[in-house]
């Protein structure tokens, strides 16, 4: 008699009870020895958070099917401990050290199945690379487990979650240095034991910050003795210019206490400085407020008037000049008969705003209340109007992506032919609606000229009005041609659906330009962002100037 083998449709693991699955699994993925993460190497563009990937092959099994994933991986999480490979040349906070923020957001749900995880210390190089290098910011660690401290139980009681972060030596060799490896000066238990220590219940004066993670910069720990420094942000204390830092220290109680902070008598000015109402008075009198604005002058490279003398009296000082100048108005300015400027001489121009007064940090920039302008003043014949301008704007649209949405571009148009220069038209349109226009310009292209995505991106031209009205693009051989501007009447609304439709149809392209662009997952403090990699090598073709500009805008 044959007999005849019917192939099954599932496995026959799936075909047995629970509890006995739940056992199988748990003897399979039971191991001694914490089990090893190490960071991806398909992830080096993404040095500051790569994925971690599990050393030990046997969790292949997990991809069978969905139903052993997820009946295998949470027992896997729970019963196991986890090493996090640190990476040899880093020795700056723990996020980085450990990729622990990363990680725990790539696990998204199973996170909480987590039980024990042990960040290594021993790929480290704290002696000769790092002298400087004497704490650790301990804030994703202890983030991670403060989350759980709003987590209530079935009697409305609160609890704290089943997790233990630690550091340890785990003996793994040192790598990619020629000296000797060092003496150990990090103190592995002394980190711990401020693990320990930096709860709320600890430290209550400091829970009002700790249930605001975006106030909370920085949790920094002294990597020999037990110390903590909590960094907050700005907001929290307005008074101050510089930023706040409050200390403790461990007293012979084994308990965290706080260091009171002493002013430092030094100069009169010094002491005077930190009151305010004196403070106010006292700029005042020094500075004046008759300076109005600012002008940089692009082609030699200045700026006038001269900063007041206060602004060098010492960085205190300096910040709090600043400050009080925070609603002077910069101008960059371009005079001559052709007003146009390179993309070197407009990116020193930023420079020299930014390192002033006028942008206070780039993650504000694209919001200044008081944005600066970026006057063109052409001196031309009498004959000449504004229709009539060509001017290049390329390098002006891509050396000012970093400059606030809202500032303005002013061209003035003076006839020098007549007895006394006169004004005779002047045009001004936000940096933004620019922007929007150059981009949906060269979508354009784009979709018209695919060959030409590759190329160098064209010399793009408007006229004084400020319509784009052309572009001088390159052939393969080497011949140019032009491309009218068909898009020169849209509305503001007609203009921001073009916006979408244009990013939308740049950032799904399937090429490598775009990939060096795309945005890519960051847990935040907060929550999770989206942010995009515009700090890649800059692609001087069409295509990549599009995708760059796009994610910029």
């Amino acid at each position: 008699m044959t007999t005849v083998f019917i192939p099954q449709t599932g496995s026959p693991l799936l075909s047995l009870p629970g509890e006995i699955r739940n056992k199988i699994i748990r003897n399979a993925f039971n191991y001694e020895d914490p089990v090893l993460l190490v960071p991806h190497i398909g992830s080096i563009m993404y040095l500051s958070s790569p994925a971690m990937v599990c050393a030990t092959q046997d969790i292949q099994v997990f991809t069978t099917c969905r139903q052993l994933h997820g009946e295998c991986k949470s027992i896997f999480l729970t019963n196991n401990a986890f090493l996090l490979s640190t990476q040899p040349n880093t020795f700056r906070d723990a996020s980085i050290m450990g990729l622990l923020s990363r990680w725990m957001f790539d696990l998204g749900p199973y996170r909480d199945y987590i039980r024990k995880v042990i960040i290594d210390l021993s790929p480290l190089c704290p002696g000769p690379c790092h002298l400087f290098r004497q704490w650790i910011d301990l804030k994703p660690i202890i983030m991670e487990i403060w989350r759980y401290q709003g987590i209530l139980t079935a009697n409305g009681s609160r609890q704290r979650a089943n997790i233990d972060i630690s550091f340890a030596f785990s003996g793994r060799p040192l790598r990619g240095h020629l000296h000797h490896p060092p003496q150990n000066t990090i103190s592995d238990s002394n980190l711990n034991a401020m693990i320990t220590l930096l709860t709320p219940q600890r430290i209550p004066e400091m829970s009002a910050y700790l249930q605001s993670p975006h106030v909370l910069r920085g949790v920094r720990t002294d990597v020999k003795s037990p110390q903590a420094l909590f960094i907050l942000g700005t907001p929290s204390h307005c008074d101050s210019t510089e930023m706040p830092a409050v200390s403790y220290e461990l007293n012979v109680n084994g308990q965290l206490e706080r260091k009171h902070y002493c002013v430092n008598k030094g100069s009169g000015i010094a002491r005077l400085l930190f009151v305010a109402s004196i403070r106010e008075k006292l700029l005042s009198l020094l500075m004046g407020s008759n300076v109005a604005r600012f002008i940089y002058n692009i082609e030699n490279q200045t700026m006038s008037p001269r900063l007041p003398e206060p602004f060098s009296i010492n960085r205190r000082f300096r910040e709090l000049a600043l400050r009080k100048f925070s609603r002077v108005h910069a101008v960059g300015r371009i005079v001559s008969y052709n007003a146009q400027a390179t993309f070197d001489d407009l990116r020193l121009m930023y420079g020299c705003m930014a390192s002033r007064l006028f942008i206070r940090s780039e993650r504000a920039a694209r919001h200044e209340k008081y944005p600066p302008t970026i006057l063109m003043r052409f001196e031309l014949s009498e004959r000449d109007n504004l229709s009539n301008l060509r001017i290049p704007i390329t390098n002006i649209v891509m050396a000012t992506t970093k400059l606030p949405f809202n500032t303005e571009i002013r061209v003035e148009l003076f006839h020098i032919d007549l007895p006394v220069s006169v004004k005779v038209a002047a045009k001004t349109v936000t940096l933004h609606r620019l922007q929007q226009q150059f981009l949906v310009f060269l979508t354009d292209i784009l979709d018209f000229y695919p060959d030409q995505s590759t190329q160098v991106c064209p010399r793009v031209t408007m006229d004084g009005n400020f319509a784009i009205k052309e572009a001088e693009c390159e052939r393969e051989d080497g011949s140019d041609f032009l491309v009218k501007n068909k898009s020169t009447a849209l509305d503001s609304d007609e203009m921001e659906e073009e916006i979408d439709l244009c990013m939308n149809k740049l950032l799904e392209r399937d090429d490598p330009v775009t990939a060096a662009y795309l945005p890519h997952r960051e847990v935040n403090d907060d929550g999770n962002h989206t942010t995009y990699i515009l700090d890649s090598p800059h692609d001087h073709s069409l295509l990549g100037v599009a995708v760059w500009l796009a994610c910029c805008l």
